[in-house]
């Protein structure tokens, strides 16, 4: 069956359309004065701030998916880079405070796959209660491995 000419001409312009629409929409761009991991940082609390609200709802299960699949991707670019905290830590304390940002990051990263499982298997309680020990580890590391807490 073949399309007529008009509808082909319609169909092309509500395409070229939406793309324009698409692309003129506000893209939100770091800061000139982000750092990698504030990038990297917002990136997972973006995530989290979604699959607080979607892990209840079995009709999110592949957008919660997805926004998972990004905080552990996050977390496994910042888990490499220092926290701005480390450079005022004194020099004979740095490598243990490092050490510890990093085994909470591994730990922050285990946390988002029990989740990934929970959801996964359609375990709503077991995402609930993982989504509250990746909050409280959240809180806990910011009050750790930042100025501000």
């Amino acid at each position: 069956m073949r399309t007529p000419l008009a509808l082909r001409v319609v169909l092309v312009s509500l395409l070229a359309s939406a793309a324009v629409a698409f692309a003129r929409l506000p893209q939100e761009e770091p800061a000139a004065t982000d750092t990698p991991m504030m990038v990297e940082m917002e990136k997972i609390e973006q995530a989290a701030n979604f699959l607080r609200r979607s892990i209840a709802d079995p009709a999110q299960d592949a957008e919660s998916l997805q926004q998972i699949a990004v905080a552990q991707q996050a977390i496994l670019v910042s888990k490499l880079l220092p926290p701005k905290m480390a450079a005022n830590v004194p020099e004979a304390e740095r490598p243990k405070f490092l050490a510890e940002y990093r085994k909470t990051m591994a730990q922050l990263l285990i946390e988002f796959a029990t989740l990934e499982r929970a959801v996964i298997d359609g375990d709503r309680e077991a995402a609930k209660a993982a989504y509250k020990r990746l909050h409280s580890m959240e809180e806990d590391g910011h009050a750790e491995f930042t100025d501000g807490g």
